[in-house]
């Protein structure tokens, strides 16, 4: 009888993989990966279709995942044919985006400012 072999999606052995009703920021398809210990995760199906195999630490992970992007950021870059010299431009500006954008999620989960949280906050999303 031949074995089966195990899929890994990271560290955890995959038990199952379901799609998700929801969708990624530009539309695409989604899936929920049930792992044998029977914890869950959400990933873009390109993502999940991409890194599932072997298993991976999280060093080997954020390598795979790096790479995925960047292709992608790649190809953005070529279709749309920008100057060489507004490419750091471009990347610093996506940065500097993300950020703003982490900033203004912590806010509204933090409900104020950086320099106003305590640690009485931090007790109190913990609870």
């Amino acid at each position: 009888m031949e074995e089966t072999k195990k899929v890994f999606y990271g560290e955890k052995e995959v038990k199952e993989v379901k799609n998700s009703d929801r969708k990624t920021y530009l539309a695409e398809p989604v899936v929920n990966i049930i792992f044998e210990d029977d914890t869950i995760t959400e990933v873009p199906e390109e993502m999940y279709t991409a890194l599932v195999g072997e298993k991976k630490d999280a060093t080997a992970m954020r390598e795979a995942i790096g790479k995925l992007i960047a292709q992608k950021l790649l190809a953005i870059l070529l279709n749309s044919e920008v100057r060489l010299v507004d490419i750091d431009y471009i990347l610093q500006l996506t940065a500097y985006s993300m950020n703003q954008n982490l900033d203004k999620a912590g806010i509204k989960l933090w409900k104020k400012e950086l320099d106003e949280r305590t640690t009485q906050d931090v007790e109190n999303i913990l609870k």
